[in-house]
């Protein structure tokens, strides 16, 4: 991983992984990153367009990130890394979103989206939908 970028959209802090894999390494500088961006907010989005593979240290960070207090979503997760999430059980998933402003936007609202699973799950070219979702 290259860098994380750290920016602030209407109160929610975004991080937008830079790199390939969300891996050992990658988890070090974001929680390096996370641990030094002092903002007044607990809501957290994690943009992943850029990453296309999370190893155990990855899904091990999202984990932990889900128990973050304050609103927490994943976007632009893309069918590779769907893939990869899904080995989560369901209730450890943070909610995912297509875009960084649907996921800042049910933040905002408190309006959770359909959680991610291998059973719930339908896989569409490169991006993923969840069955029933709009």
């Amino acid at each position: 991983m290259r860098s994380v970028i750290t920016s602030l959209v209407q109160g929610v802090l975004v991080l937008r992984i830079q790199g390939r894999n969300l891996d050992a390494a990658a988890v070090s500088t974001f929680s390096r990153v996370l641990g030094e961006a002092s903002v007044d907010t607990k809501s957290l989005v994690v943009d992943l367009s850029s990453v296309e593979f999370v190893d155990s240290s990855g899904l091990g960070l999202v984990c932990g990130l889900k128990s973050r207090p304050g609103g927490m979503g994943l976007a632009g997760v893309s069918m590779r890394v769907a893939m990869c999430l899904s080995r989560l059980p369901s209730s450890r998933l943070p909610d995912c979103y297509t875009t960084v402003q649907e996921a800042v936007a049910a933040i905002r609202s408190h309006s959770p989206r359909s959680r991610l699973s291998s059973t719930k799950t339908v896989f569409l070219g490169r991006d993923w939908q969840p069955v029933g979702a709009a």
